[in-house]
């Protein structure tokens, strides 16, 4: 979906320095997370001390439960990518899954480098450019889907419900609720109309080339031309396996929130379910953000400051909110980062045994 420019235009990239634009860009979005992560105590009306006294105290049997929960929300996500790519297990998509995330959660703008190790892992499983191409425009498009819709349901309920008492916050609730329609209607319009998708293709074209200019890279964006494609052959993975997808991220989103709720419980931080519900709301939404890997920083403030705003106690909630993110996004880069060393020495292997039938 991109193209050399030296190749369209004949021309070489410039040079680029030893510090250039996009390992600024990498450092600036590192120290923002360590200096959001250092102020967040703080923030919450807390210190750091104490949150780390509350988090030594949680029991084995409580990290072994968490543990459960937190795999069972990435086997119950490995059933939206099965049904978006037919033929790959279910042991392949939590490959997929964990790899992607392992290489996405260490830089900012990650996605586009985890996409491309899951790329080099579907081409050795034998799954061909256009399967791939609609198996991540149907994935992601299904992950962003679910957590626009659960968090605006979410939070338009607190808003009718009058659970918001602070002035602030309900302003804050209703523009975010007002962001998320207008997104969703924008998602929906892109699905159901070629036109729309043409557009939306054409405006992240001019977007994504401000990008590429300012950090000088020679790539470039050509979705005006293949998103309608994209989109048809999207329709109809979509018309097969709605059901299955919509079920799995429900199912994934539920145990994400009922992991969320099990950190504040085992730490003491029994709060009621609506202000759960509405912590995990804003956290996933920030989990968007492109700024960060996975919205770190912004993602824990937002929840904490939720909860807090709900009734929790700082110090409790704070711990609780970096544990719950101790499993959502640090977990997953050890993890995954094992599940990439174990492929690439089982394609070490392969060319291996490859090169000695040839030679035979």
């Amino acid at each position: 979906m991109t193209a050399d420019i030296g190749e369209a235009a004949g021309t070489v990239a410039p040079r680029r320095g030893w510090f250039g634009p996009r390992k600024f860009a990498s450092v600036a979005a590192v120290a923002t997370v360590v200096g959001l992560l250092m102020v967040l105590p703080k923030v919450l009306g807390t210190s750091w001390n104490p949150v780390g006294t509350v988090l030594s105290q949680v029991p084995l049997n409580g990290l072994v439960l968490l543990t459960a929960l937190w795999f069972a929300g990435l086997w119950s996500y490995a059933w939206v990518l099965t049904a978006a790519l037919p033929g790959l297990t279910h042991r392949q998509a939590l490959m997929l899954n964990l790899t992607g995330s392992a290489v996405a959660n260490v830089a900012p703008f990650g996605g586009a480098a985890g996409v491309g190790m899951n790329f080099a892992m579907a081409r050795s499983w034998r799954f061909t450019k256009s399967n791939f191409a609609t198996f991540t425009a149907v994935s992601n498009l299904w992950d962003w889907l679910g957590k626009l819709v659960v968090a605006g349901g979410v939070l338009a309920w607190l808003l009718v419900s009058g659970t918001l008492t602070s002035g602030p916050m309900v302003s804050a609730v209703r523009t975010a609720v007002a962001v998320l329609a207008v997104v969703l209607l924008a998602l929906v319009s892109a699905l159901t109309s070629d036109a729309v998708a043409r557009s939306c293709g054409a405006l992240t074209d001019v977007v994504v080339g401000l990008v590429m200019r300012a950090v000088r890279s020679p790539r470039r964006s050509a979705l005006a031309e293949s998103l309608p494609q994209l989109r048809v052959a999207a329709i109809q993975v979509i018309h097969a396996r709605w059901l299955q997808m919509s079920v799995a991220v429900g199912g994934y989103l539920l145990l994400q929130a009922l992991l969320l709720g099990t950190c504040l419980h085992l730490l003491g931080a029994d709060v009621p379910v609506a202000a759960v519900a509405a912590g995990f709301a804003v956290e996933r939404l920030l989990t968007l953000v492109p700024i960060t890997p996975n919205g770190a920083g912004f993602a824990e403030t937002a929840c904490a400051g939720m909860l807090i705003g709900l009734g929790g106690e700082p110090v409790q909630v704070a711990a609780a909110v970096l544990l719950y993110r101790g499993f959502t996004f640090l977990l997953e880069i050890p993890v995954g980062g094992i599940g990439i060393a174990a492929w690439l020495v089982q394609q070490s292997r392969r060319r291996r045994a490859t090169a000695l039938v040839t030679a035979t």
